[in-house]
């Protein structure tokens, strides 16, 4: 008898908690993901053609650049190299040193 009210109890905690974060969600624009929070992240470029979520647009690449890590000044002795692409460049399914850009950096270029 104890094991159907944990079993009941459960069940109504993980429904009243998913009916929350579905209620809360919306109105802050949060979205729920483990990327860039417990799993480490690649630098992308910021998109997006939703202009409610206060996505910049592939029609202001200006802005996209500004807003990237790129933007930042580069010490004297920094040479940057910038890998564009899609999915296949960003290595999916592949950890971050076996990406294209992982390999380039584990040459140690000097």
């Amino acid at each position: 008898m104890k094991i159907w009210r944990l079993l009941l109890k459960s069940l109504l905690l993980f429904a009243i908690l998913n009916f929350l974060l579905v209620a809360i969600a919306p109105g802050f624009g949060f979205t729920p993901s483990l990327y860039n929070a417990l799993v480490p992240g690649r630098e992308r470029l910021p998109f997006g053609e939703s202009p409610a979520a206060y996505n910049l647009s592939l029609f202001d690449i200006d802005a996209m650049f500004a807003a990237h890590e790129i933007a930042v000044p580069k010490a004297a002795d920094e040479f940057r190299v910038v890998v564009i692409g899609d999915s296949s460049i960003w290595g999916t399914l592949l950890r971050p040193d076996e990406t294209l850009t992982g390999q380039l950096n584990t040459l140690g270029l000097q």
